[in-house]
């Protein structure tokens, strides 16, 4: 299934069901992102001319004990993946800055509230303060082609880890405010120094053919 969306051959039902799930679910997210990693490396062999050497082994059967390693630890991953394992990461975005109460707290810290539109002048780039402390960060989005009977998925890559960046959170947002922004919140503690793309679309549950928007935030 990870590697049909990574691909791009998920049906649009299928598609919008998966990206629910890596939202909700960590371990789902993780493996993804090792997956993604694991791609990215045999390119680069493949790169260094290093892949075919490795095909090319003088013992045809040298490499059937990683291929059973592999498999068993793909097994044991799928395992993980469907049991729900309880020791899962924090999830990177929320519809409420409750989420990131930390124990003791009664009230949640917004630490900042960004808004972020698209302009004529091109993309600069919100300036974000890195947090020195636990809270939550206000993303407030506005739609380039509003409609407020339009569910919304939002979805953050971190830029500069590779070509199309890394997954870092993606949630289902709902319809847009009354005001027309589509608001989610980010977990400060897990908001590191860099650049981001806040990508804001129709979710594939709508049926809905409309481009979505791209926002660029920078950490510092």
């Amino acid at each position: 299934m990870i590697s049909r969306y990574l691909a791009g051959q998920l049906p649009a039902n299928e598609c919008d069901a998966f990206e629910r799930a890596l939202s909700e679910q960590p371990d789902l997210r993780d493996a993804t992102e090792q997956i993604l990693k694991f791609k990215e490396g045999l390119a680069r062999l493949h790169e260094r001319g290093e892949l075919d050497a490795l095909m090319r082994s003088h013992s045809p059967r040298r490499w059937l004990p990683y291929a059973a390693a592999a498999a068993l630890a793909i097994l044991a991953l799928g395992g993980l993946l469907w049991l729900q394992i309880s020791s899962r990461a924090p999830a990177m975005l929320a519809l409420s800055p409750q989420t990131f109460v930390t124990r003791g707290d009664n009230a949640p810290s917004i630490l900042g509230s960004y808004l972020l539109a698209r302009t004529r002048g091109g993309e600069s780039g919100t300036e974000v303060k890195a947090p020195q402390s636990p809270g939550a960060i206000e993303l407030r989005l506005l739609p380039s082609a509003l409609s407020m009977d339009v569910h919304y998925s939002v979805r953050v890559n971190r830029l500069g880890e590779s070509a199309n960046g890394k997954i870092v959170g993606q949630i289902d947002a709902g319809s847009a405010a009354p005001d027309g922004y589509v608001t989610i919140y980010l977990d400060a503690q897990q908001l590191r120094p860099g650049d981001y793309e806040v990508s804001l679309a129709p979710s594939a549950a709508n049926g809905a053919t409309a481009a979505g928007d791209h926002f660029l935030i920078r950490v510092h």
